[in-house]
């Protein structure tokens, strides 16, 4: 078999260069055996430019090491760059390292212990796939498949019993299951994220939609021609595979396309059409859901996986794999929001916001049918044009993000202001809405883990000044556990700062209290309280504990069917800011001014105050800073544009002759 090579320099230097793969090739091959860094693990740093370490790890090593992402090293010797922009999406991959690579990922996979990796899956069954009889007198008779001849028949059915499915594979079965989940969750993490996913990875309750799945083939078993809907990368940890694939006509697919399941169930046959009716619309000219096998007999490339091999293969690639010794294999299935998830939820949910459109349907003629749909669409029409991307698209949207964040009560940047001029006008987004939370003693738990473990929360701090008096002792033990949630804090700053630090889902959703927005609170109520001394002296006796702070959720995007948030926040908001939150969630109009903001906050509020408060709203989605545009300039009598300076001049001209 021919290697292809690049013309990217690699991280690590091959030993030789190939030829630059032609543009036509559906799969490139390369083979750099003895170069290919370990997936998963620590490699040494080299040279005086020091790397930070990055996801894709899932074990421990010292400070001088650094771990390379996931995906340069699944696609090494391509950088991850000439990986995205010449083959995810479109072509096949595959690269080939010694077996030694994948020991890190072993030792996760117990070792590649089938009946440890049974009784650890979280599957809910697990799949075996038994060889159908071919002639003889039999039950089960030979049955040709549609796509790939009688010589890769299989029956199949589901186990929740592990040692069951242990047995079947003894008796020369083979087994399909999930991966544990500590495997699939750095790995689905690592390489949604470095791909570009973002939160389309995730479930609205952050759950992440790809998965992990592990394939024990027996010798001789076929899994005929097909394509599926997901991207996918299998990393062969045993065992020899032979790949056979070719393209289909139908990018970016919804739905797989499987001919080689028998036809008799009428679940599989019903499964059949909805993949036939998606691809008769989806493919770029006329799609056979149900080729024949002379289709199949040239046109297509060849690859065979050993251990120590990775194969991408994109999503509507045609493949069928045949194991010639028994192997162990675990495939990545990335799978995501398309931007038609996105645009479409966002439709649904602004049509519903008017009463004609969520209606129940009733109807006495199709007259009449059309003419309330007449109606839908006008209003479809009119919400589309006054759609824009940043309403479905905010600054926060993005993963890393924070689940909940506190609203600064000053301004840290002098900026915050630059931008506030008298000349803004702000604009809601459509898609979200500002709710108030029940109050449920915010603080309360953070109490509870004081006692239990010692430690304090920023929060927890102004709590334990307004309890008893406490020793000096404890005085100090509050600053040190103030000092480490900080530093806690800190490290999830720089987490969220790059993606490369991810090696968990739960990285991607992260609390975003930040403990010196918590420390501007007692700052600015400082200063409240010192310009009102004299009452405070007055009113001494009738003295009531701090509010503690309301907590406002923001939404947006729940057009779906089960109305989940693709971004949901809590803003922890202290008191001087709950008349503005209040009337940003009740009476603010579609679009506002400066003025009508300041004037909501009230005259106690600084303008700073509400341009942080504003600059968190519009950061998260809520509203959208509206620029005018500037004034056209005006031509002068040769021809030329004036500047803004001759402008102002000529202004102040004219004003002394009138």
């Amino acid at each position: 078999m021919v290697a292809h090579g690049h013309d990217d320099k690699p991280s690590y230097r091959p030993t030789k260069r190939a030829r630059a793969p032609d543009a036509d090739d559906t799969l490139v091959n390369l083979r750099w055996l003895n170069e290919c860094p370990s997936v998963l693990s620590f490699v040494p740093d080299e040279g005086p430019r020091k790397r930070r370490p990055t996801n894709g790890a899932a074990d421990g090593g010292s400070d001088n090491c650094h771990k390379l992402p996931l995906l340069a090293q699944l696609v090494f010797p391509l950088t991850p760059a000439a990986f995205v922009q010449r083959y995810y999406r479109s072509r096949v991959l595959a690269t080939h390292g010694p077996a030694s690579r994948y020991d890190p990922v072993a030792e996760h996979l117990h070792g590649l212990s089938l009946p440890k990796l049974l009784e650890d899956s979280p599957s809910e069954a697990i799949h075996v796939w038994v060889a159908r009889q071919l002639g003889g007198s039999g039950d089960i008779a030979a049955t040709p498949n549609v796509a790939g001849g009688s010589d890769g028949g299989a029956e199949s059915f589901k186990t929740d019993d592990a040692a069951a499915a242990l047995t079947c594979y003894r008796a020369g079965a083979s087994l399909y299951f999930r991966a544990p989940e500590e495997v699939s969750d750095v790995l689905v993490t690592a390489l949604s994220q470095q791909l570009g996913m973002s939160f389309g990875s995730l479930y609205p309750d952050g759950a992440p939609r790809s998965e992990v799945e592990t394939f024990a083939s027996r010798t001789g078993h076929v899994t005929d021609w097909h394509f599926d809907f997901m991207e996918n990368f299998t990393l062969q940890l045993s065992g020899v595979k032979r790949w056979r694939l070719r393209r289909s006509g139908v990018a970016h697919p919804v739905r797989g396309c499987t001919p080689m399941w028998r036809q008799a169930d009428a679940t599989v046959r019903d499964a059949a059409e909805a993949q036939a009716k998606c691809h008769a619309q989806h493919a770029s000219g006329p799609f056979d859901a149900a080729p024949p096998a002379e289709q199949f007999e040239g046109g297509w490339e060849e690859v065979i996986l050993r251990p120590g091999s990775m194969l991408y293969v994109p999503a509507g690639t045609w493949h069928r794999v045949e194991c010639e010794e028994d192997s162990l294999s675990i495939n990545v299935s990335l799978m995501g929001l398309s931007w038609a998830d996105v645009v479409g939820g966002a439709i649904t949910q602004r049509l519903k916001a008017h009463a004609a459109a969520r209606r129940a349907i009733c109807f006495h003629s199709v007259r009449d049918g059309r003419a309330q749909l007449e109606e839908t669409l006008a209003i479809l029409r009119a919400e589309a044009a006054a759609m824009a991307p940043h309403d479905l698209l905010p600054a926060c949207m993005p993963l890393p993000r924070a689940l909940r964040v506190a609203l600064p009560l000053l301004h840290e940047r002098g900026s915050d202001v630059d931008w506030l001029r008298e000349d803004t006008r702000y604009r809601r987004n459509p898609l979200a809405v500002l709710l108030l939370l029940p109050a449920v003693g915010w603080g309360e738990e953070s109490d509870e883990e004081e006692e239990d473990s010692g430690e304090e929360e920023g929060v927890e701090e102004s709590d334990a000044e307004c309890s008893e008096a406490g020793s000096e002792e404890g005085e100090e033990e509050e600053e040190a556990g103030g000092l480490a949630s900080a530093a806690r804090r800190a490290s999830l700053s720089r987490a969220i700062a790059s993606l490369e630090h991810l090696t968990s889902a739960s990285d991607l959703l992260v609390d975003g209290m930040d403990p010196a927005v918590l420390a501007s609170w007692n700052e600015g109520s400082a200063g409240e309280a010192s310009g009102e001394e004299g009452e405070e002296e007055e009113s001494e006796e009738e003295e009531v504990e701090p509010s503690e702070p309301a907590t406002y959720a923001l939404h947006a995007q729940f057009g779906g069917d089960d109305y989940a948030s693709l971004l949901r926040v809590e803003l922890v908001a202290p008191p001087p800011l709950w008349r503005f939150l209040d009337w940003c969630r009740t009476a603010a109009p579609p679009t506002f001014s400066k003025s009508e903001a300041l004037e909501a906050a009230g005259h106690d509020v600084s303008v700073e105050t509400v341009a942080a408060a504003l600059g968190v709203l519009q950061h998260h989605g809520f509203c959208n800073a509206i620029q005018p545009k500037p004034p056209r300039a005006r031509k002068k009598a040769d021809g030329t544009k004036a500047s803004a300076k001759e402008r102002t001049l000529n202004k102040r001209v004219k004003k002394e002759k009138a």
